[in-house]
């Protein structure tokens, strides 16, 4: 991140500066769905001015890659809270910002395999396949408050891939009706347990799935509920 103007401190998204900055990005930032299918991938330049109450003006993608990657970035620092605003002899003062964002999890080695459907053996759950990986995902999901509180609901769909040592990973939001179903789905797939990975002509394989998880405020008489939908991949 570069800074721009007469100032003596500059403007930080946070106490912990750059790490809660990366952090927030990864949590509120949605992958473009064709983009994560065809392994788009690359950096977006976006540029924007830090106001002295801490709000975001101008922003506006000056470089990037392709036009999707751009308008998620900008669309994403749109629902930015205040920074912490820079500062001119004590003051605060507005702070022109230009800060990179990239998108390269969907960046593939060459040689990575993915197993081919209806010619390989799945990826596999503590022994109990999808059902099981439901249940476990269902037992460790928590309506967030922020959710709760404001009656969000909606659908996150997520994206992961189940590498060739049986690790979840590259995880890829690419729907959600708000940030804190996000991070909430994020933070339970951080969790995983290993799998047992996929099998291809007697070769492990990675294995990618598609999860659909469903946060519904009426859903029982106890109210506020989550559902999991069936993987795809």
């Amino acid at each position: 991140m570069q800074a721009e103007g007469n100032y003596d401190e500059p403007p930080l998204f946070a106490a912990d500066g750059q790490a809660a900055l990366e952090q927030w990005l990864a949590e509120n930032i949605t992958y473009p769905t064709n983009g994560f299918e065809n392994g788009l991938h690359g950096e977006v330049t976006v540029r924007f001015t830090v106001e002295p109450d801490g709000s975001l003006d101008g922003i506006e993608a000056t470089a990037y890659d392709d036009a999707a990657l751009a308008a998620e970035a900008v669309a994403a620092l749109h629902r930015s809270p205040r920074w912490l605003p820079g500062r001119k002899g004590g003051e605060p003062v507005a702070v022109t910002v230009t800060l990179p964002v990239s998108f390269r999890n969907a960046i593939r080695p060459k040689e990575a395999v993915f197993a081919a459907a209806g010619d390989s053996q799945p990826a596999d759950f503590m022994g109990g396949g999808l059902i099981a990986f439901r249940s476990w995902v269902m037992s460790n999901l928590e309506y967030p408050t922020a959710a709760y509180d404001n009656n969000i609901e909606g659908t996150v769909v997520v994206h992961f891939v189940i590498d060739t040592e049986g690790c979840l990973t590259d995880t890829h939001v690419v729907a959600s009706p708000h940030s804190s179903l996000t991070r909430e789905v994020l933070r339970v797939l951080r969790m995983s347990p290993q799998w047992e990975p996929a099998r291809q002509d007697g070769k492990t394989v990675m294995f990618r799935y598609s999860l659909p998880v469903i946060f519904s405020m009426h859903g029982t008489t106890s109210g506020a509920y989550t559902r999991i939908g069936s993987p795809t991949w």
